[in-house]
């Protein structure tokens, strides 16, 4: 029997179904016998391109961390493209939110070094120390994860239970106008990153 010109199975591909299975059943669902099931191999296939399910999370995590949207024209100011960019990973994650627990576990860290780098230097020339600027970027990306965790739990609209009205008025309003959306995000990340340039950058950008 010929070999077949295109091979049958790649990291990609791996990748690509994981990625399949994980948003229909989350992650704890997902194991190499169901990848391999998937498309078609059997569990050994996919051991020779990943040594193990950890490393098969963190390439998923990091195929969808490369494949966030950035906008093409970016602001030279850091802090107009951090808010880019913050919203770019939201929209990606919001599209795959069962992706926000490997996130979380930061098994991608490895693999975006370089980009984390390129950040903290922009950020230096405005004066701001790299400490204070990964502390940054780390906020940023934990409240997109905990925001759509938190908008996806099944207890999201009855966190506070039967809430008594005339007891906790203001609580019962910001109850019902919170909106764990996009809009609501950038709003929230804004305000952090002007009061991060505003008290941590020696100089103006």
């Amino acid at each position: 029997m010929p070999r077949p010109k295109v091979p049958l199975l790649s990291r990609s591909k791996i990748v690509e179904v994981a990625l399949e299975l994980i948003d229909e059943e989350g992650t704890d669902q997902l194991t190499i016998r169901k990848v391999a099931r998937r498309l078609g191999v059997q569990g050994p296939s996919i051991y020779y391109y990943f040594r193990d399910r950890d490393e098969l999370f963190a390439a998923v995590g990091l195929t969808l961390l490369q494949d966030v949207k950035i906008p093409k024209r970016r602001s030279q100011k850091w802090t107009e493209w951090l808010v880019q960019d913050s919203i770019a990973y939201f929209r990606a994650i919001e599209a795959h939110p069962n992706m926000a627990s490997i996130l979380f576990e930061r098994r991608t860290r490895p693999g975006a070094a370089e980009r984390f780098n390129a950040a903290l230097e922009q950020m230096a020339d405005s004066g701001m120390s790299p400490t204070d600027g990964l502390a940054l970027i780390d906020a940023v990306e934990g409240l997109a994860l905990s925001w759509l965790s938190f908008a996806g739990a099944d207890t999201a609209r009855e966190e506070f239970g039967n809430l008594d009205r005339m007891t906790y008025p203001m609580l019962d309003v910001a109850r019902r106008k919170h909106q764990l959306d996009e809009a609501s995000y950038r709003r929230t990340i804004v305000a952090l990153i002007v009061g991060f340039e505003q008290l941590y950058c020696t100089k103006q950008s």
